[in-house]
């Protein structure tokens, strides 16, 4: 028996990127998160406006504090969409969330590895197919 020996195949990068990319589009997920993340949270005092800021600055601060920096229209739009970048990562550093993005990404490289074979195999019938139509046009002649 020359069985050959079962081999796993890992997510490449590119299919790790969609699939975090199709994970922050899951809504309901990210909704359900934040509210986890801000249960329980006290109203957040208005801040004086934070020039200059990015999603690096904010890696320590709490989520609950990020939401109201993205939804208080008196910061600056940077400083708006750094919050909203840290709470971005901070979703995708979440266990769950990293499982579902290696299960999304799992099933991106199969629909790939399926699509590439389906292509090879349609490829290899229209040959055929193309050899049948010269014989019997040979064959016709």
């Amino acid at each position: 028996m020359n069985e050959k020996p079962a081999t796993l195949h890992l997510p490449e990068a590119i299919d790790i990127a969609e699939a975090r990319t199709l994970v922050l589009r899951q809504i309901d997920s990210l909704a359900d998160w934040l509210f986890v993340q801000c249960k329980g949270s006290t109203q957040i005092k208005a801040r004086p406006a934070l020039h200059g800021r990015t999603a690096e600055d904010f890696k320590d601060w709490p989520v609950a504090w990020l939401v109201s920096l993205t939804m208080d229209l008196g910061q600056p739009q940077a400083t708006r969409c750094a919050a909203s970048d840290a709470i971005g990562e901070r979703f995708l550093a979440d266990d769950d969330t990293q499982a579902e993005v290696i299960r999304v990404a799992t099933r991106l490289m199969y629909d790939r590895w399926a699509a590439e074979r389906l292509d090879g195999e349609h490829r290899a019938l229209r040959a055929e197919l193309a050899r049948d139509q010269d014989v019997l046009e040979g064959s016709a002649a």
